[in-house]
């Protein structure tokens, strides 16, 4: 899930993205020069670990069911009797796809379900019309696959972290002239 996220913001921003795992976040090294960003699962959590009076910017996520939804209505009326597959390293992912795309009306025998974690999960992928995944899954299909990302962070989100880098960078000094020599 933390390469998900930072690959997403690292996709909408300019500033260098950087993940931990919650022990490590506190961390002074972590928190120099640093906007500290958790999902909604982990911030309170997180939130006792950090030092008393640091800013947490909770990101906003999709919810998958309607996202989810809206990408398959667009793709599958010309493809409901067509090999589709799901592949993520992400279970929950995997599970509501499945839930998702049966519902939107392709039939089970047409789906065709990876697990990222395993070996050989690229295996059969190319025999897809499409392939529903995330953004890091995305990367990593065989070059023949047709990809239809599902993207984890709200647009919201995005919006508030690019207002924040702006932010950050209109504050930044400029940078002093030498004089000529």
């Amino acid at each position: 899930m933390r390469r998900i996220v930072t690959l997403e913001m690292e996709e909408n921003l300019a500033l260098p993205v950087t993940g931990c795992d919650p022990a490590h976040c506190a961390s002074p090294e972590m928190l120099e020069r640093s906007i500290p960003v958790v999902l909604p699962s982990k911030a309170e959590a997180v939130r006792k670990l950090l030092p008393a009076g640091t800013e947490l910017t909770v990101l906003q996520v999709q919810a998958i069911s309607p996202a989810l939804q809206a990408k398959l209505q667009r793709y599958l009326p010309e493809h409901s009797s067509d090999l589709v597959g799901i592949a993520s390293r992400w279970q929950e992912f995997q599970q509501l796809a499945s839930i998702m795309i049966v519902a939107a009306g392709l039939a089970q025998e047409n789906l065709f379900v990876r697990d990222a974690t395993l070996p050989g999960w690229k295996r059969g992928l190319e025999t897809t019309t499409g392939v529903i995944c995330d953004v890091v899954v995305a990367q990593e299909l065989p070059q023949r696959c047709f990809p239809i990302v599902f993207r984890l962070l709200s647009e919201a989100s995005l919006s508030e972290l690019r207002a924040m880098e702006t932010a950050l960078s209109e504050k930044r000094p400029a940078p002093t002239s030498r004089p000529a020599l």
